[in-house]
């Protein structure tokens, strides 16, 4: 079937002739820039919606808060000696983080 322009996403195109609810939009809520390679993994504070980490393949940790807005709150620039894969809070002190990663494989 082919769809023109005026058909909305959503839309029951070539079926039965009942039309199906609209898709609903999701868009982001901000942009967090500050790793300066591939994000690994990000996790919110077991006590804040608005307090989360990330790591990343540049080995740093990331702290944010989206109500001061998108630039990091603090960072550890080499949390680690290699790439960092995991990140999460200790769920009995919020003070605590852990962090995992995969060393650089030695050169024999």
């Amino acid at each position: 079937t082919e769809v023109g322009p005026d058909v909305k996403q959503g839309s029951n195109v070539g079926g039965s002739g009942e039309k199906t609810a609209e898709s609903p939009s999701v868009g982001p809520r901000g942009i967090y820039r500050g790793h300066k390679d591939t994000v690994e993994d990000v996790q919110f504070c077991p006590s804040s919606a608005q307090e989360f980490c990330s790591v990343g393949d540049d080995s740093c940790l990331i702290l944010w808060d989206a109500r001061v807005g998108t630039t990091p709150v603090v960072k550890v620039e080499k949390a680690h000696d290699g790439d960092v894969h995991c990140v999460d809070w200790n769920t009995h002190d919020i003070n605590l983080i852990l962090t995992g990663y995969m060393p650089f494989p030695s050169v024999l």
